[in-house]
């Protein structure tokens, strides 16, 4: 393939993970990749972005979509008719920069629409597809079982859908060795299915955040994107248990922006918030609803004692643990997904039965004793091997 050829990296997202795995790619490639390559993305990005660029001197070029394809793409009335929608606009982007390839920042929305869509340029399709959902991992309950069988149901199709596109060449799971290899037996025609590094933001540097060690207040952080499946009314009931039994002050930090459809949820959590502050004394809980920049989100990290990560229904690769493994803090996950079989096999945390109150309890109180044996070099292994570097040259390679 020509070096003057270009790659297309297209996201219409502009939260929590889009806009690091932009930073990434800027920091990551060389200036023969940058040159290639073109970022697709949301106009809330930009400025982010170009100053990301000038830092690094980077030859990449970023493009802005206009405000009319953004209303465009947001106005759809389902996941389908979002994915075909985002595909029309970044067919005009393809015949714009005459592009060889493309890669989908996030696959995900375009599964359905992916399987009919045929570019009038010929182009070679990559993408990254995340929370990938497997009938391997365990599922607890009856009514757990029963929908898990329906998700694996419904995911084959989605699969099936997607590959009907001869033009995909690669589809990345973050981290997820094993699931790879299922959807490879799955699909042994094919066969596009690979492991992708889960990257650190590239904007951290090696440099952490100053705290102070001295403080006599436990810090628990939930950090990211708030939605019902970030768990945050099950974390709050278990504090709710928790602290007629705990005689140290305890602080509970959760940080991040609730997404405009989950506003009901942030009042739910908001109202939850309320009622304990108001009934424990000794715990402080502070809710931080907003974007938060990775220097911000950094520092939020460095001060707490325990990361907590009680999701609900997901069981694919989660930055938040990157981030706990650079500031070797402990975490509490569920252990039927993947940051569950990771913090087992690293031993940096303690794993629950997604929705056992009574085992997020005894957590809570292992971690506030320090009951916990923390291998710090495998924290240290997988930071070392999260970079930004292997990210960006693993999405280019092939393209």
């Amino acid at each position: 393939m020509m070096s003057s050829q270009k790659i297309l990296f297209f996201d219409a997202a502009a939260s929590g993970h889009h806009a690091e795995y932009f930073e990434n790619l800027i920091a990551g490639f060389t200036d023969k990749q940058a040159e290639r390559s073109i970022l697709v993305v949301h106009p809330a990005l930009v400025e982010s972005l170009a100053s990301s660029k000038q830092a690094g001197n980077s030859p990449i070029s970023i493009q802005c979509m206009t405000s009319a394809e953004i209303d465009y793409m947001m106005t759809a009335k389902n996941i389908v008719q979002v994915g075909c929608r985002q595909l029309e606009v970044l067919e005009r982007y393809i015949e714009k920069f005459e592009a060889s390839s493309v890669c989908l920042m996030h696959i995900n929305l375009h599964q359905y629409a992916l399987g009919g869509w045929q570019p009038k340029r010929a182009v070679k399709i990559a993408g990254i597809l995340f929370n990938p959902y497997t009938p391997a991992r365990r599922s607890f309950g009856i009514k757990a079982k029963l929908l898990a069988r329906i998700t694996a149901l419904r995911k084959r199709i989605q699969f099936w859908l997607m590959l009907r596109n001869l033009s995909i060449y690669k589809i990345y799971l973050l981290n997820d060795e094993r699931m790879n290899n299922l959807l490879n037996s799955w699909y042994p025609s094919r066969r596009v299915f690979a492991t992708l590094v889960d990257p650190l933001p590239a904007a951290l540097g090696k440099t952490l955040p100053i705290v102070n060690k001295g403080k006599e207040v436990y810090t628990f952080l939930l950090a990211g994107s708030m939605t019902a499946r970030k768990g945050c009314l099950e974390t709050l009931e278990a504090f709710r248990t928790l602290m007629p039994q705990c005689t140290q002050q305890v602080e509970l930090r959760l940080v991040g922006r609730f997404r405009s459809d989950s506003q009901d949820y942030k009042a739910k959590v908001s109202e939850k918030i309320d009622i304990l502050n108001e009934e424990c004394p000794q715990l402080s809980v502070e809710l931080v609803d907003e974007h938060v920049s990775f220097e911000t989100l950094d520092r939020e990290f460095a001060k707490a004692d325990c990361i907590l990560a009680p999701y609900l229904d997901f069981y694919g690769s989660s930055g938040v643990l990157g981030h706990a493994c650079r500031h070797e803090k402990p975490m509490i996950t569920c252990r039927n997904g993947l940051v569950g079989e990771l913090v087992t096999s690293m031993e940096i945390g303690l794993t629950i039965e997604p929705g056992d109150a009574l085992a997020f309890v005894k957590a809570l109180h292992r971690l506030i004793k320090n009951e916990l044996l923390y291998d710090v070099e495998t924290a240290r292994d997988y930071c070392r091997s999260a970079n930004h570097v292997e990210f960006a040259s693993t999405l280019i390679r092939g393209l």
